[in-house]
């Protein structure tokens, strides 16, 4: 006004900047889209990560349980009782902990079979593997070695108190012919029903103990336990016969 500045008048178009303004909320909007889907993608493959691990180990657990279970009685296989026994060999060796072991088999079980049918015959031995395991301690093993012959493994525990190795080791005996003797007469009681009719069978088992010596090898014990085991049939059957390695000597228990 005459010359004179007394303000500023901005003019401009309105409908211009709207749509400036539009495009840049827009895209502000599909960037925080675009970031909200990336981190919900992030938190998705992480759960199926997870879950997948957890499924991979899973199954691999189930197959290494597999690997070393028989299928139909769930003990364990021959395979890792010769590993297992062939550790307690060892630590028997260097520590002087006498290690016992059972073998044992089912008395005439393929009259059994072909009297009254293999799934009678497996239904058994379900019955046998459950009297086993309920009659040692979790720190024993039990494995099924073959058909209708199962093995056990009794590793010195309890006998703290004795303080020489000739009181462990008669310690160990004697409570290897106690578990096989429980063993012997738990499957004499086991009876299964087939057609209203109550049934069970016998078992002869074999024992022998190691406790330390310089050159003594897993089929060296595997064959002295199968050796009383062979005595045990030979001497009526339903018999328990101790394999006395340093006298060379059968002992038996009915």
């Amino acid at each position: 006004i005459q010359n004179k500045k007394i303000g500023t008048l901005l003019i401009y178009n309105i409908n211009k900047e709207y749509a400036k303004g539009l495009e840049e909320y827009n895209n502000s909007l599909l960037l925080t889209k675009m970031l909200f889907a990336f981190l919900l993608l992030s938190i998705t493959l992480l759960f199926i990560l997870r879950e997948y691990t957890s499924f991979i180990e899973e199954r691999k657990k189930v197959a290494e349980y597999e690997a070393i279970h028989d299928g139909l009685t769930n003990l364990y296989t021959q395979t890792y009782f010769k590993s297992r026994l062939h550790q307690e060999i060892e630590r028997c060796r260097r520590y002087k902990r006498p290690v016992s072991v059972i073998m044992s088999d089912l008395d005439y079980f393929k009259k059994f079979n072909d009297t009254y049918g293999h799934l009678a015959g497996d239904k058994m031995l379900q019955m046998i593997a459950s009297v086993l395991s309920n009659n040692v301690r979790s720190s024993d093993l039990v494995a099924r070695y073959g058909g209708e012959e199962f093995a056990i493994i009794l590793v010195e525990a309890g006998y703290e108190q004795a303080k020489t190795v000739a009181n462990r080791i008669k310690g160990l005996l004697k409570r290897s012919l106690e578990v096989a003797d429980t063993i012997k007469d738990e499957i004499e009681k086991t009876k299964i029903d087939i057609d209203g009719k109550r049934v069970g069978v016998t078992i002869s088992l074999g024992v022998t103990s190691y406790a330390g010596g310089a050159n003594y090898k897993l089929e060296t014990m595997i064959g002295e336990a199968d050796l009383a085991l062979y005595e045990s049939k030979n001497h009526g059957r339903n018999t328990i016969t101790l394999y006395n390695a340093e006298t060379k000597k059968f002992e038996y228990y009915t």
